[in-house]
Order: structure tokens, then C-alpha cells, then sequence
């Protein structure tokens, strides 16, 4: 749910800027970095089972992973701004939430191949 809501607020925030068509181009192209990486760092972890439910873990590759999304975030950022995106339309809570998303997709699938329960609210 959390990825959704930072994809709202990010939307939200960007209603009151006048976007161009290459504005939304590259926010279209970030947007979809932001997927694959976020999806990437997903395939790097584990989903294990501990006292009969599954829990997700990082590994070494999964800490490479989320350097490289910051320094290539950064990267198609700064080329998006080159190319005419104007810099308030480089939304970090969107940027925040399709990573998310990706990475939330790929565990999803992960966990329901495992056939194990998701671990309960401690609430």
C-alpha cells in the first residue's frame, strides 16, 4: 500500500506545475528505471521460511543494488534535466514509490511460489 500512497503524494504534488510533453516523457522513462530497479533489488533478496511463516532478507548483491539505483537515479535524473525536464518535475515520492512497487511485485511473487503463510501483524 505504501508504494500506491508515495505515487499519490508524488502525483499530487505535481498538479499545480504546468508539465510539458517531455516533462511527462521523462517522468514516464524515470518512472519505469525506478520499476526495474526496484524489481532488480527484489531478485537479489531471499524469502526463507522461520517458525512457519516467510521473511525477506537482504544479501551482499542486494546492498550493490540499491548503490547502483541511487548513483543511476541520479544519473537519468540529471539527463532528464539536460534534456529540457524541468527540475521541479523530478518527483522523489514517485521516484520512491515505483521502486517500491517493483521491488513489492517481485517479492509478492516470490512469496506466494513458497506456498508458506505471510508472517502475522504483531499489533
Amino acid at each position: 500500500m505504501l508504494p500506491l500512497i508515495m505515487v499519490g503524494i508524488g502525483i499530487h504534488g505535481l498538479r499545480e506545475i504546468d508539465l510539458s510533453v517531455a516533462d511527462l516523457l521523462w517522468l514516464a522513462v524515470t518512472g519505469l528505471c525506478g520499476v526495474a530497479f526496484g524489481a532488480l533489488r527484489a531478485a537479489t533478496t531471499v524469502v526463507f521460511q522461520k517458525g512457519g511463516v516467510l521473511w525477506q532478507g537482504c544479501t551482499g548483491r542486494t546492498l550493490v543494488v540499491w548503490a547502483l539505483t541511487l548513483v543511476a537515479g541520479f544519473g537519468v535524473g540529471a539527463l532528464a534535466v539536460a534534456a529540457g525536464m524541468i527540475p521541479e518535475a523530478r518527483s522523489m515520492p514517485i521516484s520512491i514509490g515505483v521502486g517500491l512497487l517493483g521491488e513489492a511485485v517481485v517479492i509478492l511473487l516470490k512469496s506466494a511460489r513458497s506456498g508458506v503463510p505471510y508472517a502475522q501483524s504483531r499489533r
